[in-house]
């Protein structure tokens, strides 16, 4: 979780919440699961020690949604399946630090459908999602952190504006659906300029364990020079 050259001290000096003028550090992580006794806990404890002021989660596994706010101060809102007694898979959740938890936020929950939907489900979500950055005011910073289901693939063709060439995989169905939202609204599919071993980009595996591929990306907008 350090930059490339970084370690763990410097990853851990103070920082301040989003400004033009400071560094913000924020990820996304596939926690397997937070509906186990301990769990969030431990996810709070790893997030301060790498200073982590903003993180979405991946397969919190926590029915419903809401926000709850631990012991220590760390906020997280989350949304899962609707029925409360329904088992406990999928969801997807933000835990902010207490600092960043005091700032103003809005949130509508929605969960990208996988490669296996049909076309007019996975098209009504990117609608849905055009939705909320139309709304966003253009003055505010813009980023986009989530499980978006989305294979992109090494390929950047035609799309070097928004992505780099360190995926994994081919792009499907979905990946084309995800980058043309990404082209819209330029912004960047950040963790594909970064170059790592592939073990490293690793997000998800199939339940088969054979197919390793990354599924969970993180956006920024790209800010275009006037010509």
């Amino acid at each position: 979780m350090t930059q490339v050259g970084e370690c763990l001290m410097a990853a851990s000096l103070p920082t301040h919440l989003l400004s033009m003028k400071a560094t913000t550090k924020v990820g996304t992580w596939n926690v397997r699961t937070m509906y186990e006794t301990g769990k969030a806990a431990q996810v709070a404890n790893e997030m301060k020690r790498y200073n982590i002021q903003v993180l979405g989660i991946c397969e919190c596994r926590w029915n419903g949604s809401g926000l709850t706010t631990l012991a220590t101060g760390e906020k997280i809102v989350y949304s899962g399946h609707a029925e409360e007694n329904h088992d406990h898979t999928e969801g997807v959740a933000i835990m902010m630090s207490p600092a960043a938890a005091n700032a103003p936020m809005e949130r509508q929950p929605c969960y990208a459908p996988t490669n296996d939907a049909d076309g007019e489900t996975n098209e009504t979500f990117y609608d849905a999602l055009q939705t909320v950055a139309d709304e966003l005011p253009k003055r505010d910073i813009k980023l986009l952190s989530g499980d978006m289901n989305a294979k992109i693939g090494k390929t950047n063709t035609g799309k070097k504006l928004i992505m780099g060439t360190q995926a994994l995989g081919d792009m499907n169905e979905n990946g084309e659906l995800f980058t043309d939202f990404c082209a819209f609204n330029n912004l960047d599919i950040g963790d594909t300029t970064f170059q790592h071993k592939d073990i490293h980009k690793v997000t998800w595996i199939s339940p088969d364990g054979k197919k390793p591929d990354r599924l969970h990306h993180y956006l920024k907008k790209v800010e275009t020079q006037p010509a």
